[in-house]
């Protein structure tokens, strides 16, 4: 079981990542690690330039990016893994890695949303969000809300309405952001 895990992250790794041109972390130049204090404050956004903060933003916010699509796989690899009781009986569905992937589903995107509140929480803060921001941040909460109630709620009917509902919410706010 574990190294199917390992195998689906390898797989989608990199088909999440294509297309990235920035990188998500960016070499520290050598005479800003001079002491460990700087090297704590390059890491954690502190120090006196507003550059470090900026750089620090951006690679929360390239994060984020990565766990939001992270969560949207694990999502439709949930939905994929589900057992069939459409009939009533037992489908072809796996019942114990639809439950380990539901889990993992509902904890990626509470890590998701608080990426995305670290990355953006300056402009949260001072309502300095544009419109499709604003959009994005609602529907990636109610989203993400859901998709950790599912697993909460579970077994039962609407554990599976919630997680769809949560992953259409999410994959919308991705596409949202994406595409405007």
């Amino acid at each position: 079981m574990k190294n199917g895990k390992i195998l689906i992250f390898l797989v989608l790794s990199p088909l999440l990542l294509h297309g990235q041109t920035k990188p998500i972390i960016a070499v520290t130049p050598a005479e800003n690690l001079s002491t460990p204090g700087n090297l704590i404050e390059m890491n954690l956004g502190g120090g006196d330039s507003p550059g470090n903060d900026m750089m620090v933003r951006y690679r929360l916010n390239q994060i984020h990016k990565i766990a939001g699509y992270s969560t949207l796989a694990l999502g439709l690899l949930t939905g994929l893994t589900a057992p069939d009781d459409d009939d009533g009986g037992e489908g072809d569905g796996n019942p114990a890695l639809h439950k380990a992937l539901g889990i993992s589903t509902g904890a990626m995107s509470a890590v998701t949303m608080g990426l995305g509140y670290a990355a953006h929480r300056g402009e949260v803060r001072t309502g300095a969000l544009s419109v499709i921001d604003g959009v994005h941040i609602a529907l990636g909460i109610a989203g993400g809300a859901m998709m950790v109630a599912a697993p909460i709620v579970a077994p039962g009917d609407p554990h599976s309405k919630l997680g769809i509902a949560g992953g259409v919410a999410m994959a919308v706010a991705v596409g949202w952001e994406f595409f405007l």
